[in-house]
């Protein structure tokens, strides 16, 4: 690719790209943009409520599809098939919102190849939500990525993502993950830019 923006590059879609907005009442949306006259017409108005109504089945049939299949959408049986199918299964992670960054890790970590953003995006998906995330190297062959949080993760749900976290790390090379709570002593000072702080932190 040449031109202007040839130096631009895009990782394939993001969730934003693959957002999806479920409309739910056309039959409403229909009518009012037809025009005054045909809107009070009543042929047309009982032809555009019709095909309106099959619209809103047929949105209806597809969000559900929608909502069963994506990662970022599914939930109870639906996610626990995700977690089957990447070999990252429930286990004693009640909650969906515990067991659903566990899965993103897993997918990552199945594709890491061992480099210093790959294994940060790891972590990121597996700690998420996360307000920043720092790489520290360890001389001479560690490192140390740590992750800030607004509160401590679960026991269940740290345990396994320490497992996700070794799988992914490169044999032979010492690795320090750490999670850190930005309510301790504040959060990492290169997050905020001022004075010095520092965070309570924990290895995971």
């Amino acid at each position: 690719m040449s031109g202007p923006d040839s130096n631009l590059e895009w990782d394939g879609p993001s969730q934003k790209h693959l957002e999806m907005v479920y409309e739910s009442d056309h039959e409403a949306i229909a009518v009012s943009r037809l025009p005054g006259v045909l809107r009070n017409n009543l042929h047309i108005r009982r032809l555009t409520i019709t095909l309106a109504r099959a619209v809103q089945r047929l949105e209806d049939d597809v969000f559900g599809v929608y909502e069963g299949t994506t990662l970022g959408m599914a939930q109870g049986v639906s996610l626990d098939r995700w977690g089957a199918l990447v070999g990252e299964p429930r286990g004693s992670l009640v909650s969906d919102a515990d067991y659903r960054p566990v899965i993103e890790a897993r997918i990552l970590a199945n594709n890491c190849d061992g480099t210093v953003d790959a294994l940060m995006r790891v972590m990121e998906a597996a700690l998420q939500p996360v307000i920043c995330i720092e790489y520290f190297d360890l001389f001479p062959a560690g490192f140390q990525i740590q992750a800030s949080r607004e509160q401590w993760m679960s026991e269940e749900r740290r345990s396994r993502v320490r497992a996700i976290l070794e799988d992914a790390t490169c044999a032979g090379r010492l690795a320090l993950w750490v999670e850190a709570i930005s309510g301790g002593f504040g959060p990492p000072s290169s997050c905020v830019g001022n004075t010095f702080t520092g965070p309570l932190a924990r290895v995971i």
